[in-house]
C-alpha cells in the first residue's frame, strides 16, 4: 500500500482544494497521513485520512505582507519551529511520497531531508519568471487599489521586504535551517517547482498558461461537500434570488465595506447572505436590513449551489467553487494575488471587478444591476463551468499522482 503524508499550511483556501485529493487516493486504497491543526481533525478524518496535529503559528497575519502577499520570512521561521516537532515522526512513518501545498516550506523540507520524493500542490496559479515578469507588468499602478488591505494588515507585516533589517531577518533564519538540516541553498520561494506539480486551476485561468510544462498537470478545482459541521439556518432562506457576499477567512473585517453593502443592497430585490467572518464584532455592524442574513461562518459551497451573484475577495478558491457553480461574480480584491485573480475574471468576461480602494454604495449597486443583466456574462460563465467540470479535478489529481508513483517505482 503506497503511503503519502500530505502538509499544508492551515488556512481554507489552501486545504480546501487538496482535501479532496486526499480523500480520493484513500478511495484508491492508498495510506494518507494528513498533518494540520486541531481546526482541521473533523475534516480531515472525514475522508479516511489519518490525522496527525502540528502546531502553526497565524497569529495577527504574520504570513501576509503589506499588500497581502505571502510574507517568506514567516513561512521559514515557522518551518524552523516546526522541523523539530514533527520530524522524527514523519522518519518512522516511512512514507513513500510527500504531498505538500506550494506555500508550505516545512513539507519541501521535510522531503529534502528524508530524500523522500515530493509532489507540489498549487492551490492557486502555479509560478514561474514568465508568470512572475507578466504580473509584475500588469501590477504596476495597481498598488493604490490595495490601500484599504494595506491599513488592515498587522504592524508586523508593514515593514518593506526589502528593508535591510528584514533581508538580515530573512538570511538568519535560512541559515539556520540549512545548519540545522545540512541543506543546499534555498532557491526562490515562490518559484521552486517539483518533477510533478498539481494546479487546481483550468489552464485557461492560468497567467502565462504556454510557459508550463509537462511537469505541470491543471486539474482545475476539486469540489465537494466541506465534510464540516455547520449550523446554518438553511430554513431562513426564501424565494428572493440569492446574492452571497464573502472576503475570505483571513483579511475580511472590514466594516465600512459590509456597511456599504447594506446602503447598496438593503432595498434590492435580492436575498442577500453575507460571511462577516470571526474578527467582526456582530454588534458593531449596527442595524441589517432585512434583505440580509449575516452569518460569521456560511457553508459556501452549499449556498453558492442557490446564489445567483457572488460578491468576493477574489480568493482563487472561492473564484473556483463559484465558476464550478455558473455564479456570476463582482470581484473586490485584497491582495495581490487576489488582483491577479480579478484581472482573469474581467479578461474573461466573467464578471465586474471594483478596485479595492474605489469602493462605494453606488458603485457596488451598480455592479451588481450590470452583472445581473448581461448576457455576456452568462454565456461566458456557460461555457467556463464545462471547463472546470472536464478539467477532472481531484480524480484527474488522483490519477496523474499514482502514474507517477508507478514510473518512480
Amino acid at each position: 500500500m503506497t503511503k503519502f503524508l500530505f502538509f499544508n499550511t492551515p488556512w481554507h483556501g489552501h486545504i480546501n482544494p487538496t482535501l479532496p485529493i486526499a480523500q480520493e487516493l484513500v478511495a484508491r486504497r492508498c495510506e494518507v497521513i494528513c498533518y494540520l491543526t486541531d481546526t482541521f481533525k473533523h475534516a480531515v478524518e472525514s475522508t479516511g485520512a489519518v490525522f496527525r496535529h502540528i502546531s502553526v503559528s497565524t497569529e495577527n497575519d504574520r504570513y501576509l505582507t503589506s499588500t497581502g502577499g505571502p510574507n517568506p520570512l514567516y513561512f521559514i521561521e515557522e518551518s524552523n519551529r516546526i522541523l523539530p516537532q514533527i520530524l522524527d515522526d514523519v522518519r518512522t512513518e516511512r512514507p513513500d511520497y510527500i504531498i505538500y501545498d506550494t506555500a508550505c516550506l516545512w513539507g519541501r523540507l521535510l522531503a529534502q531531508i528524508l530524500s523522500v520524493p515530493a509532489i507540489c500542490v498549487y492551490f492557486s496559479y502555479a509560478t514561474n519568471v514568465q508568470m512572475l515578469r507578466l504580473v509584475s507588468r500588469r501590477l504596476q499602478g495597481t498598488q493604490a487599489g490595495l490601500s484599504r488591505t494595506q491599513t488592515s494588515t498587522s504592524p508586523g507585516t508593514q515593514a518593506a521586504v526589502s528593508s535591510p533589517d528584514f533581508v538580515l531577518k530573512m538570511h538568519n533564519a535560512t541559515e539556520q535551517l540549512r545548519r540545522t538540516y545540512h541543506l543546499p541553498p534555498l532557491d526562490n520561494f515562490f518559484l521552486h517547482s517539483e518533477p510533478l506539480n498539481i494546479v487546481c486551476v483550468p489552464r485557461i485561468f492560468q497567467p502565462a498558461s504556454e510557459s508550463f510544462d509537462e511537469r505541470f498537470v491543471f486539474t482545475g478545482p476539486s469540489i465537494q461537500p466541506r465534510l464540516e459541521e455547520t449550523q446554518f439556518p438553511f430554513e431562513q432562506l426564501n424565494q428572493q434570488p440569492l446574492l452571497y457576499i464573502s472576503l475570505g477567512t483571513i483579511s475580511n473585517d472590514h466594516l465600512t465595506f459590509y456597511h456599504q453593502c447594506f446602503e447598496a443592497l438593503g432595498d434590492q430585490p435580492w436575498q442577500i447572505v453575507l460571511a462577516s467572518g470571526k474578527k467582526v464584532d456582530q454588534s458593531a455592524l449596527g442595524p441589517i436590513p432585512d434583505n440580509f442574513l449575516v452569518r460569521p461562518y456560511v457553508p459556501q459551497l452549499e449556498i453558492l449551489q442557490r446564489a445567483k451573484m457572488f460578491i468576493t475577495h477574489g480568493g482563487t478558491s472561492s473564484i473556483m467553487e463559484a465558476l464550478y457553480y455558473g455564479v456570476p461574480l463582482v470581484v473586490v480584491p485584497q491582495t495581490v494575488e487576489q488582483v491577479m485573480t480579478a484581472w482573469r475574471v474581467a479578461d474573461l468576461a466573467l464578471g465586474i471587478t471594483i478596485e479595492n480602494a474605489a469602493v462605494t454604495a453606488q458603485g457596488l449597486r451598480e455592479a451588481v444591476a450590470t452583472v445581473a443583466r448581461s448576457s455576456t456574462i452568462r454565456g461566458n460563465l456557460e461555457r467556463m463551468q464545462q471547463v472546470m467540470r472536464d478539467c477532472g479535478g481531484r480524480k484527474q489529481a488522483a490519477d496523474v499522482i499514482l502514474q507517477f508513483a508507478k514510473k518512480s517505482e
